[in-house]
């Protein structure tokens, strides 16, 4: 099969340029850190969810835990159900992306102790993320382990097509933004964050992606189908 390249990012004013997956409880679980998840049900999402499975059973296996043989570990086929399931006491602990969180507590469906300036895509560290969740009340959804941001969609060329073609396709990707007709009708653009991340080209970007693919022993492919 031919290989695949990022050749340029989604950029949309309002989403940040990278999200990131949450591993969530009910405060008085008696699951405070993901050490204590060992022997609980817990909620992935669907197998091919990057933020509702693959990222955070990629932040488990690294902190020593084994999602298939500690946790009793169902899917529940969407992210609303994997926390509505945790607030319902139907499962004791489960993984989202963080906008889910924040959007069902708008809605009133949970009581959910985010963090306090409110802001999505912020990479915290696990003693802010501790702090959170000593301040929180008991009986609220509170988050103890947060992923390694999970970049936003590539647009993807063919590895083997000519440098010239693929560098035409990036050029007239990162022009939309200049189109004010465009970026009208679509509210979101190309961008390149390469130069700013300090990386070489921007198919490094997605590294986090394929590290998890390799510590999973994932087929991309037939993930894909």
């Amino acid at each position: 099969g031919a290989g695949a390249e990022g050749n340029a990012t989604t950029y949309d004013p309002d989403v940040p340029a990278h999200y990131l997956s949450m591993i969530f409880t009910k405060k008085g679980s008696g699951i405070r850190t993901t050490d204590d998840l060992k022997g609980h049900s817990f909620n992935f999402v669907d197998p091919a969810s990057t933020s509702g499975h693959l990222a955070p059973k990629t932040l488990l296996i690294k902190r020593g835990i084994d999602p298939d043989n500690d946790m009793e570990t169902v899917f529940a086929g969407s992210h609303p159900t994997s926390v509505l399931s945790v607030w319902n006491d139907k499962a004791d602990a489960g993984a989202t992306y963080e906008e889910n969180l924040y959007r069902l507590a708008e809605e009133g469906q949970i009581d959910f102790c985010g963090f306090e300036d409110g802001k999505i895509a912020i990479v915290r560290t696990q003693e802010e993320i501790d702090a959170r969740y000593d301040s929180c009340p008991d009986g609220n959804i509170v988050v103890i382990a947060v992923s390694d941001p999970i970049p936003s969609t590539p647009f993807a060329v063919r590895t083997e097509l000519p440098e010239d073609f693929k560098a035409a396709v990036k050029d007239a990707l990162l022009a939309i933004k200049d189109n004010p007709e465009l970026v009208a009708q679509t509210n979101a653009w190309y961008v390149d964050p390469a130069p700013e991340l300090g990386l070489e080209r921007l198919d490094q970007y997605y590294n986090s992606l394929r590290d998890i693919a390799t510590l999973l022993d994932l087929d991309l492919k037939e993930l894909a189908n």
